[in-house]
């Protein structure tokens, strides 16, 4: 049915009045028939020949740290960066730590080799869990087990806090009758580098990242998103254009 497939990484912005795309990359896949043909790279010194080199050469976190820092240098800086936990490496939110000392990072958290400092010691997040299980304490405003501690991350000298929470289940982008349900997790953790925020602001925070997989399932269902058929590279980032603008055009909510 296809002979290569490719993602797509994209940075919205959530605001009172919606959700919008402002900018995408492409990554090429590197699960292929063995028939497939290659990749026709362009020329970086072009714009779409740029695109398509970095959609060969770089990773989707790099992408995903360009479209950011392209964002503040064109003067949308928001007071948060979320994103799920593919993204929690340590390395990348220090990058955008670096990039504006305005701009925070709240993200889930997974549990991996990374090690925290915490207490002057570096544990991995399930080492951490097991430190902190008996301290948790029902949140009157999310009705969820809360327990946060400050931890250092690698390759940083601030703090941050990490919210462990009992109880929580991801928002149902579609709900399909008949369809099992996930096993829920018997804990899961936040990441917020801003430590003045309550335990329960972080999870609602979190939360309002949501918008943009509802976003990806409207957009192809609806608007046809990845549904561009030309094999041409130029052609599919123009389809994705249209398909975002479309998206942005239908939930724009004007003011009086």
């Amino acid at each position: 049915r296809h002979i290569l497939g490719f993602c797509i990484v994209t940075l919205g912005l959530f605001t009172q009045k919606g959700f919008y795309p402002l900018d995408f990359a492409y990554r090429f896949g590197k699960k292929r028939h063995g028939k497939s043909p290659g990749e026709k790279i362009g020329d970086p010194r072009s714009l779409s020949g740029r695109r398509s080199y970095e959609a060969k050469h770089c990773t989707k976190l790099e992408l995903a740290l360009t479209m950011v820092e392209n964002a503040i240098k064109n003067g949308i800086i928001a007071g948060y960066v979320m994103f799920d936990s593919w993204y929690a490496w340590p390395s990348f939110i220090n990058a955008i730590q670096k990039m504006n000392d305005t701009v925070h990072v709240i993200c889930r958290l997974k549990n991996s080799n990374v090690k925290y400092q915490f207490d002057g010691a570096n544990y991995k997040l399930s080492e951490l869990y097991r430190n902190v299980r008996k301290k948790f304490k029902k949140d009157a405003r999310t009705g969820l087990w809360l327990c946060r501690i400050k931890v250092r991350l690698p390759g940083s000298q601030k703090e941050s806090v990490v919210v462990f929470s009992k109880g929580y289940r991801e928002p149902d982008v579609e709900v399909v009758n008949g369809k099992k349900k996930e096993k829920k997790k018997k804990w899961v953790a936040f990441l917020s580098t801003d430590t003045a925020l309550h335990s329960s602001t972080v999870i609602k925070h979190y939360i309002k990242r949501w918008p943009i997989e509802v976003c990806f399932k409207e957009c192809k269902q609806m608007l046809d998103l990845g549904k561009d058929q030309s094999n041409n590279f130029n052609a599919q980032v123009c389809g994705t254009t249209m398909t975002f603008l479309r998206y942005s055009f239908a939930n724009l909510k004007l003011t009086p």
